[in-house]
């Protein structure tokens, strides 16, 4: 009975640390500033604040801690990319594909890819990230994008039809325009 003050005092203070992820990871890494997850964690808070100088620290921190995870490069390309350092990008989600073949980094570097014109490369790894990944809508979108840039409008064509017929319920078309849109007609 004497233990549950001091047990009910700090369950009240972690769960108000919880009241968002920056708060919870930045008072968690106080006390374990080597933890690899922690410094990748607080760098994923800080990038959906806006705070991209900060998080790219974190996972620069991460990286340190622990250069054979393949989420902490993922998460370095994107501030890369948002800075403008394709090429910083390109090469830190290459090492977060060598690391750990996380499909994330796959999406991340096909798009890279494609945003720099880099069109037959970007048919080249997205058909052979498809024989890994089959599934992954997001890489098909971008080997049609490619082909369609490239002026490989048939070759374009002919996959968005063959992955409409495969999936009724989605329009490649859409897919298509929604990713003209988002990854710019450049």
């Amino acid at each position: 009975m004497v233990a549950l003050p001091p047990l009910g005092w700090l369950s009240w203070r972690r769960a108000h640390q919880w009241q968002s992820g920056r708060v919870l990871y930045a008072a968690d890494i106080k006390k374990n500033p080597d933890a690899f997850d922690l410094q990748n964690n607080l760098g994923v808070a800080l990038f959906r604040d806006g705070q991209y100088e900060q998080a790219k620290r974190h996972f620069e921190r991460s990286i340190e801690l622990a250069p054979d995870w393949w989420t902490n490069w993922n998460n370095l390309g994107g501030v890369l990319e948002l800075e403008g350092d394709l090429e910083g990008a390109e090469a830190s989600y290459l090492k977060a594909i060598d690391r750990g073949q996380y499909y994330l980094a796959y999406e991340n570097y096909a798009k890279i890819l494609l945003r720099q014109k880099k069109y037959q490369q970007t048919i080249e790894f997205c058909e052979a990230s498809l024989q890994l990944l089959p599934n992954n809508l997001s890489l098909w979108q971008v080997l049609i994008l490619a082909y369609y840039r490239s002026g490989q409008v048939e070759q374009a064509k002919s996959i968005a039809l063959q992955l409409d017929q495969a999936n009724p319920g989605l329009t490649m078309i859409q897919l298509l325009h929604d990713g003209n849109e988002s990854l710019g007609e450049n």
